[in-house]
Formats: C-alpha cells, structure tokens, sequence
C-alpha cells in the first residue's frame, strides 16, 4: 500500500491534515501537498489459515470449521462514497454516522473534519485513514447434535435418529475495530458494498429405516 499518510484533524480550524514527507513531522491540509509513502503492509496476507475439530460423548456431538488471516491491510474503498464531508455524501450518498462526530469548535479532538456542503477538503480522498488491519477470524460452520439411542429409536419402529442444529458464519472477530465492512475481501485488499456471508441456522432430521 502507497499513498499519502493521515496527520488527523487540525484542532483549531478542523481541517484533515497529511504529512508532508508521507511518514512524519511537518502536516499539511493540502492534499496534493503531501508524499505518498508505504503504508508498512500489502494487500496480501502474510499468513492464513483453519482448523477443525469433532467431539462427542455419549450420543452427543459437536463440529466446528474455523478460519482465519492476518498480516496484511485492508482498504475502505467506499469511504469516498460515504465519508465525504460536503454534498456528496451529505446529499447525493448516504453519509456514514461516523460525520455525527465531526469538528465543529476550535479545541475539539476528533478524526472527522468539519463539515461544508460546497467545500472539498479531499478527506475522503485515498490515504490512510480509511486503511486498516485485515487480521480477522471467523467461525464458519458450528453443528452441534445428538444420535438418539438405539433401545429408543428401534421401540418407534425406526433403525436412527440424529438431530442436528448447524450455524453458518456465526461469529467474526477483527483486530481492527474501525473496519466495519466484511474483512474477507479479494485479493486487492479493497472492501466492496456486497452481500457479505450470511448468518444461517439450520434444524436437521436424519432418520433412517
């Protein structure tokens, strides 16, 4: 990742600020005025991987699939869409809650500019501040069930019964709490607006005769 490296928000006049030389120092409110520089990661992760595992006990059991990378930075590419601080995402898009945190007095601390409907700071612009850690886990499929004894299934007339309940996507756990869309992107490192994995549960019957 290259570009220009978010300073904050200018206290006193609530103006997004880069570093100049892209890495410290000197901050400016000039967009074009500050250096790209590399952001200490890429898009890929440096490591990946998952784990199952299956016990059981006395009829009862349970499965689980867990996955996991980490090592690498993700970018909010809808930032530009979402987090602008002048009409374009206070009218023609959806601004994020985020903008409720926005500058509004000289001394305020925050990492929202101030808003100006007709202004064009370049805070949504590509740099830093929308590039977060892509480390992440996620429980994929959690089943838990139990296989009916065979001195009970045989008195219905039946040779087995397993009942199951199976969970989908149930749990994702990021390092990056900032990073509020899906963390399992494509392999450029960019988030997109799409349907991330759902979250199903399913009830099963297995009965055999």
């Amino acid at each position: 990742w290259y570009m220009r490296t978010w300073a904050g928000v200018d206290p006193q006049t609530g103006a997004p600020t880069w570093y100049v030389n892209g890495v410290d120092g000197e901050v400016t409110s000039n967009y074009n005025a500050a250096e790209r520089a590399y952001q200490g990661a890429s898009a890929l992760p440096t490591y990946s991987g998952g784990f199952g595992t299956r016990i059981s006990y006395k009829g009862f059991f349970a499965e689980a699939d867990v996955y996991f990378a980490g090592g690498h930075k993700i970018y909010e590419q809808y930032a530009q869409f979402y987090m602008s601080t002048n009409s374009f995402s206070l009218n023609s898009y959806n601004g994020a809650a985020e903008l409720m945190d926005r500058w509004q007095n000289p001394g305020d601390i925050t990492d929202i500019p101030r808003l100006n409907y007709a202004g064009s700071d370049n805070f949504q612009a590509t740099n830093s501040r929308h590039l977060y850690d892509g480390d992440f886990m996620r429980l994929k499929n959690l089943t838990v069930g139990y296989n009916l004894p065979s001195s009970f299934v045989n008195s219905i007339g039946i040779d087995g019964l397993i009942l199951t309940l199976r969970g989908t996507n149930i749990a994702t756990w990021v390092k990056d709490d900032g990073l509020l869309l899906d963390p399992e992107v494509r392999a450029n490192g960019y988030t997109y607006l799409t349907t991330p994995p759902v979250e199903t549960y399913t009830l099963g019957v297995n009965l055999k005769f």
